[in-house]
C-alpha cells in the first residue's frame, strides 16, 4: 500500500461515523441520496480489506474522492465539511482544507493508475502512431 493511499484512509476515517445526525443528513440531503457515502464507504473498505484481489481499488477510491472533492471550494461550500472540525475555528476553514488534501492526495493516486490503463490500452503517448501518418486521422482537420 503507499503512501498516499494510507493518508487518503486518514483523511476520510476524520468524516464522523455513520450515526453523526450533524452532518450525514446534510451530507446525503445534496445528492438526493446516499450515493456519494454508499460509494466512498465500498470503495474505501475494498482499498483497505480487498487492495490484493482488487489491485484498482485504490485507483477507483481516488477516482470518486476526485469526484466528490476534486473542486475543494464547491465541496466544502455543498457540504458541512467545517462541523468535522469541533476543535478548531471554522474561519479557519478546516473543511476546504480537508477537501484540498482529499483531492491532491487522490490526484497522485489516481495519475499513475489511470497512466498505467492507458498505456495498457493504447501504449501511451509517443506510441502506436507512426510518423510518416503523422497527425493521426482523429486530429486531422
Amino acid at each position: 500500500m503507499s503512501d498516499d493511499l494510507d493518508h487518503l484512509f486518514d483523511l476520510l476515517d476524520l468524516m464522523p461515523d455513520m450515526e453523526a445526525d450533524y452532518f450525514w443528513p446534510a451530507f446525503n440531503n445534496s445528492t438526493g441520496d446516499p450515493y456519494l457515502l454508499e460509494k466512498l464507504y465500498v470503495w474505501t473498505r475494498n482499498a483497505r480489506e480487498r487492495l490484493d484481489e482488487l489491485p484498482d481499488s485504490g485507483r477507483r477510491l481516488a477516482e470518486y474522492c476526485l469526484m466528490f472533492f476534486g473542486d475543494p471550494t464547491k465541496a466544502a461550500e455543498q457540504w458541512p465539511l467545517d462541523a468535522m472540525f469541533h476543535n478548531i475555528q471554522p474561519s479557519s476553514k478546516p473543511g476546504l482544507r480537508w477537501a484540498e488534501d482529499v483531492a491532491a492526495t487522490a490526484w497522485r493516486i489516481f495519475v499513475p493508475g489511470e497512466a498505467e490503463a492507458g498505456r495498457q490500452h493504447h501504449g501511451g503517448m509517443g506510441t502506436g502512431v507512426d510518423m510518416k501518418d503523422w497527425p493521426p486521422p482523429a486530429v486531422r482537420r
